[in-house]
């Protein structure tokens, strides 16, 4: 386990992520949505503990600042940090 990172045990994911409903642009292939509770973090994480209940989606870690992302389409993000 990273310092940064946490860890959840699955809950739920949603069988149609965002990205599966979105007109693609090219192919890609998305992860879909997951619910879980955090079993395990990191040092360094402040915002969750063990026992919380934590999202992920598809669009985790998109890097903000390219021109997808600045037209609310971080699906397409090739600056994935």
């Amino acid at each position: 386990m990273t310092m940064n990172k946490i860890l959840l045990s699955l809950a739920a994911a949603l069988a149609i992520c965002f990205t599966a409903c979105a007109q693609k642009k090219e192919k890609q292939s998305m992860d879909n949505e997951i619910v879980g509770e955090v079993v395990a973090v990191g040092k360094d994480v402040t915002k969750f503990k063990v026992g919380d209940y934590a999202g992920v989606g598809c669009m985790v870690n998109s890097c903000g600042t390219c021109a997808d992302c600045k037209d609310g389409e971080e699906q397409y993000c090739k600056g994935v940090v």
